[in-house]
């Protein structure tokens, strides 16, 4: 019954509680202050991420920055 309390909750969200839960055998008041400290957490990421947005077009940055440094070889040059 315990590891369910989180059952219905989104899957990370649930998985990382019951896992908290199952390490530590936590009371019932306890798990639930777990779950409210995570539901502030998110909302501060929410709203950092509101105040700072990243820059368009950057949601894979690493892999574009490997496709530049690719496309500038000598080799893609004369290709192009």
């Amino acid at each position: 019954m315990g590891l369910w309390i989180g059952y219905g909750i989104k899957r990370k969200l649930a998985y990382h509680i019951i896992k908290v839960v199952e390490i530590c055998q936590r009371t019932r008041l306890e798990y639930y202050e777990i779950l409210g400290e995570n539901i502030k957490l998110k909302e501060e990421i929410k709203e950092l991420k509101e105040k700072h947005p990243a820059p368009s077009g950057q949601g894979n940055k690493r892999g574009g920055l490997i496709t530049k440094k690719i496309l500038k070889t000598p080799f893609f040059l004369k290709r192009l």
